[in-house]
């Protein structure tokens, strides 16, 4: 990386169940040495841990939690620790409509002596997205959303940064 080449250990592991078909449950985990991208140095310790379950309550339904852990450590200390959580839910309605509706929270917290330039002691955001999508035929669909942002630097509350309306409108020209 920028003309440093670094050599680490870094094993995954992995380990999924689905006891029936409305239900999975899984576990990812990866642990060893890394690189700090941020600063351009070896890493001494990477804990990245990721356990999510799956559960569809009804046929056109699916829920998804999910939890990821991130945690890079250097020679002197923990860098950062990242916290995000997630949960998407989605509604078939039919054949060529559903909806979907994702929640993330990210939640950071760093020690900024470790790190060569400024950053901020924690940050947290919090991230939503609404979602139509009607597909017409297998070339042409159109996708109607809403999705707002939410940030938390120096204060304790979250604060909305910004809201979109969008749509999208996709079609395949054949030859």
């Amino acid at each position: 990386y920028e003309g440093i080449q670094y050599e680490y250990y870094r094993p995954t592991v992995y380990f999924g169940i689905k006891p029936s078909g409305r239900s999975a449950l899984s576990v990812r985990g990866r642990f060893g040495d890394g690189v700090d991208y941020a600063n351009n140095r070896a890493a001494t310790s990477v804990v990245q841990v990721a356990p999510a379950l799956e559960y569809r309550p009804a046929s056109r339904v699916s829920l998804q939690l999910s939890y990821n852990l991130d945690q890079l450590s250097v020679g002197g200390g923990r860098l950062y620790q990242a916290n995000l959580g997630q949960l998407k839910a989605i509604y078939h309605i039919n054949v060529r409509t559903f909806v979907r509706a994702i929640l993330q929270y990210t939640d950071i917290s760093r020690d900024p002596d470790l790190y060569l330039f400024p950053v901020a002691l924690r940050t947290r955001r919090f991230f939503s997205q609404y979602l139509f999508s009607f597909k017409l035929n297998p070339q042409t669909v159109c996708f109607a959303g809403y999705s707002d942002n939410a940030a938390a630097v120096r204060s304790n509350d979250l604060q909305q940064q910004n809201r979109t309306l969008f749509v999208k409108l996709g079609y395949a020209w054949a030859v």
